[in-house]
């Protein structure tokens, strides 16, 4: 019907887009070492108050504040 189903959980999908994420960091800070990296990456991420830290781990990611 067009909408989504019940696809579950997991890393795969949000694996490319912070890997693409992660990407564009490196070009515009290429000297960032892997530490530096996550680092940078971490702070973009907030918290959902509805889920538990198991369940989103850092949270959801936005690229919104590297503009």
């Amino acid at each position: 019907g067009g909408g989504f189903g019940n696809i579950g959980k997991g890393t795969s999908f949000a694996t490319p887009h912070v890997t693409g994420l992660l990407a564009l960091i490196t070009e515009g800070n290429p000297s960032l070492s892997p530490d530096d990296l996550r680092k940078f990456l971490l702070k973009l991420c907030t918290k959902l108050k509805l889920f538990t830290d198991d369940d989103q781990g850092a949270g959801i990611i936005s690229m919104a504040s590297l503009l």
